[in-house]
């Protein structure tokens, strides 16, 4: 049954349910308490979300990506940053395709001062990414800046401007060119920034 309503046809939304076939699948039973967990975690209950990952990795035999996220963030959270990187190296090792995990690699490596090392992860990251990605460029820069490869560092935070226009990649910009003494494009920068 049509219904006309300002001239406009509706069809019942029970009608369209009907002619639908919906499936609803179960999650994988590796994955069925991730949201759990990620619940906990967002309510700032860690102790019981790394109680739960703990025994959902041996449940899952230690196939779930998901709970090696999560449990590579908390211990991030937490500052245990080489357990951290032990845990994103193990998603990364699950799902050597996901931007995500390459990132986290680049920035654990990045917080432990091997800088060559998160350049080659960030750079890793950029080739696998199918989308530009704003945070790849910005990381890459804020690296080659302290790398002391200035030309790339500029290089690579104007493609973050680019791609995402994010105040912290402007604040990059205006420190690469006052760091070069080009006041004048600095200036620009920031104005550029408050547009």
């Amino acid at each position: 049954m049509t219904l006309m309503l300002n001239g406009t046809k509706h069809i019942p939304a029970l009608a369209v349910a009907q002619r639908t076939s919906i499936r609803y699948t179960e999650p994988a039973p590796t994955e069925k308490l991730n949201w759990l967990i990620h619940l906990q975690h967002v309510r700032g209950d860690t102790e019981t979300c790394k109680e739960l990952i703990k025994k959902e990795i041996v449940n899952s035999e230690g196939r779930n990506e998901f709970l090696f996220f999560k449990q590579g963030s908390i211990l991030k959270e937490e500052g245990k940053v080489a357990e951290a990187l032990e845990s994103f190296q193990i998603c990364l090792k699950l799902n050597p395709e996901n931007t995500e995990n390459i990132k986290e690699v680049g920035a654990c490596l990045y917080y432990l001062g091997r800088y060559k090392l998160a350049l080659d992860a960030y750079k890793e990251a950029e080739r696998v990414t199918k989308l530009p990605d704003w945070q790849v460029f910005h990381r890459i820069a804020e690296t080659n800046l302290i790398l002391e490869d200035i030309e790339q560092a500029k290089h690579y935070i104007r493609q973050a401007i680019q791609y995402g226009k994010n105040e912290s990649s402007y604040a990059l910009l205006v420190k690469l060119l006052k760091k070069q003494a080009d006041y004048k494009a600095a200036l620009a920068a920031c104005k550029s920034s408050i547009e």
